[in-house]
């Protein structure tokens, strides 16, 4: 598929609305303000999994999207989220003995862990999570 003229600097299709990177303090309450910084509930697209167009706009210019449509239960959302929310809560020389290892790339992934343009210089992704 060819690029278009709006297609952002990695190939993606559609306008490219990617933030700049800026250095933000690991660990510094600041994170989280400064991710947020620009969003709120109601800027946050919400898109029927059936609409392909839909999704397709909401990942060109916001990068992520809210999805209906999907047939997980509101109950089993809720259950997933106090788990979640418990998850991270555990201590921080928890979470790192189950990180994730060289040779099975399952557990704790680090704040800070990917590096997606280390070439160039840019920060760590303000990322955490378990795969």
């Amino acid at each position: 598929m060819g690029r278009g003229p709006d297609d952002g600097s990695r190939g993606e299709f559609g306008r490219s609305s990617r933030r700049a990177r800026t250095a933000v303090s690991p660990g510094s309450a600041g994170v989280a303000n400064y991710l947020m910084a620009e969003w709120s509930a109601s800027s946050i697209p919400v898109v029927d999994l059936a609409d392909s167009r839909g999704l397709i706009d909401a990942f060109a210019t916001t990068g992520f999207a809210a999805v209906r449509g999907h047939g997980v239960q509101h109950c089993e959302l809720v259950a997933m989220r106090r788990l979640l929310v418990a998850l991270f809560a555990v201590d921080d020389a928890a979470k790192r003995r189950c990180a994730v290892q060289p040779d099975n790339y399952r557990g704790f992934i680090p704040l800070r862990f990917f590096t997606p343009n280390r070439d160039n210089g840019a920060p760590a992704d303000a990322f955490e999570g378990y795969k």
